[in-house]
Order: structure tokens, then sequence, then C-alpha cells
């Protein structure tokens, strides 16, 4: 008898979290290496965008607010990538560049 592929649980809210065991939230923990490297090059492009997308004054406040959001978005994105990047990480015991 083949075992039939779960189906993925809804993940469409925002605020709704799913309940893990802590035996399946550490089999959740292991990643491939090659999504680790994926979620690094992600990281890599939203802090690029960060550099390269200079915060600029605009006399329109609507446009500055525009783009102060814009700004802390991409901002915000690499913060909580880096953030799951350093927690897989931790969880797989891998060593990494700084240690």
């Amino acid at each position: 008898m083949t075992q039939q592929p779960q189906a993925l649980p809804d993940l469409n809210g925002k605020f709704s979290r799913l309940l893990l065991s802590p035996e399946a939230e550490q089999l959740a923990l292991q990643v491939s290496p090659l999504f680790l490297a994926y979620l690094k090059n992600k990281i890599a492009v939203y802090a690029e965008s960060l550099v390269d997308t200079p915060l600029t004054y605009d006399p329109d406040p609507s446009r500055q607010v525009a783009a102060i959001l814009a700004h802390e978005r991409l901002r915000n994105f690499c913060q909580a990538y880096e953030e799951l990047l350093a927690e897989l990480i931790h969880a797989t015991n891998l060593p990494t560049s700084t240690e």
C-alpha cells in the first residue's frame, strides 16, 4: 500500500497558527541545504534592494510616507528572513562561516 501525500493545511490566514507537537516542529525545521541556499539568496535580494533604493525626500507628504513604508517593508522582509535562516541553521546544527 502506498502512502498518500498529506494535504497542506490552510496557510491563508495570517494570524492562524498550526498546532505542532515538539517532535513535528523538529521535523519541520529539518530542511535541505538547497532550501537554506534559496533563503539566503532571498535575503541577499532584499538587502541589495534596501541598499540600492535610497530613501529620498519628497515634498509631497503622501509620497514621502509611501517611500518610507516601502523602505521599511524591504527592511522587515530582510529581518524576518534572516531570523528564519538563523532558526533553521541553529536547528540543523550546521557550522556557519562565523564559527
